[in-house]
C-alpha cells in the first residue's frame, strides 16, 4: 500500500495521518485490526481514533453481528475523503475511485464483512514478525481478483483475501485465502483451488 501523497494538513499529528492512511487502504478496520496494522498498543490506537472522530475525520459504524468481534468498525468520513482528493487535486469521486473508496467497493465490503473481517484478521495476524519467520508481507488485501492467462486467455480469479510475501534471500510467494463460511460448500470449487496452487510452480507464471 502506497504513502499518502501529501501530508494531510500540518495540524495532523503523525499517528493521526497513520491512522488515516490505514483507513484509506483497509476501510472498516476495528481498533484491535487497527493496533495489528500499525504495531501500536490498543490504547495509543484508541487514543487517535478519537481525535480523528472530534475532527469529523473518522465514522464509526457499530459491529452489531455476534460473529464480529469487535465493538465498531472505522471508515474516512466524507470530509476526510474530500481533504485527500484536494491534496491530490481530484474530485472526490474521482480519487474514492482510485482509492477503492467508492460506494461499489464499500458496499461490497459491507456485504461481505463476515468474511472481510475473518481474512483481515488472518493476514493482519500473517504479517506480524516472529522468531523463526523470515517471511514479510509486502501487499496484501481483500475481495479482491487476480488476471491469469493460459492459452493466450486472459480470466479473473475471485478470492477473499490475498498477499504478496517476500524473504531476505529474494524469494516470493503469492498467497490466497479462501474463507469457508460453512454456508456454501466450497466442495465444486476443489479442483479450481488445486490448478491454482499447481501453477504456482508453472515457470509461466
Amino acid at each position: 500500500s502506497s504513502e499518502l501523497a501529501h501530508p494531510i494538513a500540518a495540524a495532523l499529528s503523525r499517528g493521526e495521518q497513520q491512522v488515516l492512511q490505514a483507513l484509506r487502504n483497509h476501510p472498516y478496520l476495528s481498533a484491535r485490526q487497527l493496533k495489528l496494522y500499525l504495531d501500536w498498543p490498543l490504547r495509543t490506537t484508541r487514543h487517535y481514533l478519537q481525535k480523528l472522530k472530534q475532527r469529523g475525520w473518522v465514522q464509526r459504524s457499530n459491529a452489531k453481528q455476534p460473529w464480529l468481534h469487535a465493538r465498531a468498525l472505522h471508515a474516512l468520513a466524507p470530509a476526510a475523503v474530500a481533504e485527500l482528493a484536494a491534496q491530490t487535486r481530484m474530485t472526490p469521486e474521482h480519487f474514492a475511485l482510485r482509492a477503492g473508496l467508492d460506494p461499489k467497493r464499500l458496499a461490497r465490503l459491507s456485504i461481505m464483512m463476515e468474511r472481510v473481517f475473518q481474512v483481515r484478521t488472518f493476514l493482519l495476524w500473517l504479517r506480524r514478525s516472529r522468531p523463526g519467520w523470515e517471511w514479510m508481507t509486502d501487499q496484501w488485501d481483500v475481495e479482491l481478483g487476480k488476471i491469469f492467462r493460459a492459452r493466450d486467455k486472459a480470466f479473473r480469479l475471485p478470492f477473499p483475501g490475498a498477499a504478496i510475501m517476500s524473504r531476505p534471500d529474494s524469494r516470493w510467494a503469492f498467497v490466497v485465502v479462501e474463507w469457508d463460511l460453512r454456508r456454501v460448500p466450497v466442495e465444486k470449487d476443489r479442483e479450481r483451488l488445486v490448478n491454482l496452487v499447481l501453477a504456482q510452480d508453472d515457470e509461466r507464471f
